[in-house]
């Protein structure tokens, strides 16, 4: 048997049952083991994302009929990112500046918002 890491989806809190009120917050613990995640130092997007795998693959499992349905997850709130897009001005100020041989790139970047890797990915 191996040892889990502290950031191990897992691994369960060893203070805390399942379902029952969380003793610090009073609510039911409907992502057992959340709370233990949190304080290992996973933030609320990289347990979402954990849970977000966790689902897909209970989603299978019903797809399989090994399960009768998906159970209900509830999702950690995180700060909300924060972007700064371009206004189509400075946008259009952008593609004049740039290049000629990679304003097509650019262009099709700013119309799709696709990542630098799918653009290199592209061919």
């Amino acid at each position: 048997m191996h040892a889990r890491s502290p950031a191990s989806p897992i691994r369960r809190r060893q203070d805390h049952e399942p379902g029952q009120p969380d003793r610090r917050s009073g609510l039911p613990d409907q992502n057992p083991g959340a709370s233990n995640q949190l304080a290992a130092g996973l933030k609320p997007k990289s347990l979402n994302n954990h849970l977000t795998m966790l689902r897909k693959a209970l989603s299978v499992t019903v797809d399989w009929e090994l399960l009768s349905h998906v159970p209900k997850v509830r999702w950690l709130k995180g700060p909300q990112p924060e972007f700064d897009f371009l206004t189509f001005e400075e946008a259009e100020r952008f593609l004049d500046a740039a290049d000629p041989e990679w304003r097509p790139m650019f262009t099709l970047a700013l119309r799709t918002g696709l990542r630098i890797g799918e653009l290199r990915a592209l061919r």
